[in-house]
């Protein structure tokens, strides 16, 4: 992904993360997988009231440009994740960006240039992360699981 920020994982979070999200994926791939994405949402909700609360808002370029991308954009089709968006002056732009993914992967993110500046200063996305609700979705999957 060209020009804006990334997440990464440190080695701790990354092995909770991935013996969580095993353990579903083995049992309920496809309800796994709408959960990731739907933590990627919650993630891009976050990562935009950041922005606005941090008032690093001037034409609402950044905000707009945070797109969650799914191969095919499989569950990931919410009217508010076209590829198209506005600023608030007017102009247009993609909010898309080239990643190389498989099925049951993801990303959430900007192609927005400066964006990787924000993160620096603000760590908008990083914070996101650390703040979504991951419990919820996974219990959600349980839920799901257990009415069928």
């Amino acid at each position: 992904m060209k020009g804006g920020p990334t997440i990464g994982f440190d080695k701790a979070s990354k092995a909770k993360f991935e013996k969580k999200v095993n353990y579903y994926r083995i049992l309920y791939p496809e309800q796994t997988f709408k959960a990731i994405v739907k933590i990627m949402f919650d993630i891009r909700l976050l990562a935009q009231r950041r922005l606005k609360d941090k008032s690093h808002i001037i034409t609402n370029r950044l905000r707009s440009s945070i797109f969650v991308k799914t191969l095919k954009q499989k569950f990931a089709n919410e009217s508010t994740n076209s590829t198209d968006y506005t600023d608030n002056t007017g102009k247009s732009f993609s909010r898309d960006f080239d990643a190389k993914l498989s099925e049951h992967e993801g990303i959430v993110g900007t192609n927005v240039h400066y964006g990787k500046y924000v993160e620096k200063l603000d760590s908008f996305m990083a914070w996101a992360y650390n703040n979504v609700d991951m419990n919820k979705r996974f219990a959600e999957i349980t839920k799901d699981t257990k009415t069928k």
